[in-house]
């Protein structure tokens, strides 16, 4: 038995930090140092110090140089303990189940060595030395649900809307034995400010429960350790 768990760059590496470091070292220490409880609680990527089309332009570019200024998100712990959850089922029904971790690159350029030593540093913080760890660089465009359904069985995104809703438009095949932890973000700031976000994240999951199968995470599992 096989199984099979995706994450991105932009999941494992809390480039929204990334990006902000980069517009301006001195804004994004004010923003974790005076203001980090809205940073840890926002439910709409807008931040102090920054106009809102300036951010979207810069992290829609975002680079390697982002890449390494983006410290490591939370993320890591979520994805270590359902490894551990599935070892513990495996030893109770002493089952074999070989363990695949998927790592997308894109849209990041990066060095074998660099992912070399991620992948070491992975196996070590996840604890299990017989995880398999793959990378591949594909666009989201080309990420159909099909994919998905033949190669995961969950998967850890942050940016998913964009994705998520161009594949349901370009395709009728649905993916709903995966699951997809998505962050407890809004997409629409209008929306945030006139409803809870509770009911946002109710509809939306409702929403695309046909296509996919969507739990939400607090926007701190995404965020820098």
């Amino acid at each position: 038995m096989n199984k099979s768990i995706y994450l991105d760059f932009d999941t494992i590496f809390d480039t929204r930090l990334g990006t902000l470091i980069k517009y301006d070292k001195k804004v994004s220490d004010s923003i974790m140092k005076d203001h980090s409880l809205y940073y840890d609680n926002r439910i709409y990527d807008e931040f102090l110090h920054i106009n809102n089309r300036l951010f979207n332009k810069l992290y829609s570019n975002r680079d390697s140089e982002i890449l390494s200024l983006s410290p490591l998100s939370n993320i890591l712990k979520v994805v270590a303990n359902e490894i551990n959850l599935t070892t513990i089922k495996k030893l109770d029904r002493q089952e074999t189940i070989t363990l695949n971790l998927t790592i997308n690159v894109y849209p990041y350029k990066l060095e074998d060595e660099f992912l070399e030593t991620l992948r070491k540093y992975l196996i070590v913080y996840i604890g299990d030395a017989n995880i398999d760890i793959e990378y591949i660089y594909i666009e989201d465009k080309d990420m159909t649900l099909k994919y998905v359904s033949d190669n995961f069985d969950i998967m850890f995104k942050y940016d998913f809307i964009s994705w998520l809703d161009y594949q349901i438009l370009s395709s009728n095949y649905n993916a709903p034995e995966v699951l997809l932890y998505i962050p407890a973000l809004s997409m629409n700031p209008i929306v945030s400010k006139a409803e809870t976000i509770e009911s946002v994240f109710e509809s939306l999951c409702n929403m695309y429960k046909y296509y996919i199968n969507i739990e939400v995470l607090e926007i701190k599992k995404y965020n820098r350790v």
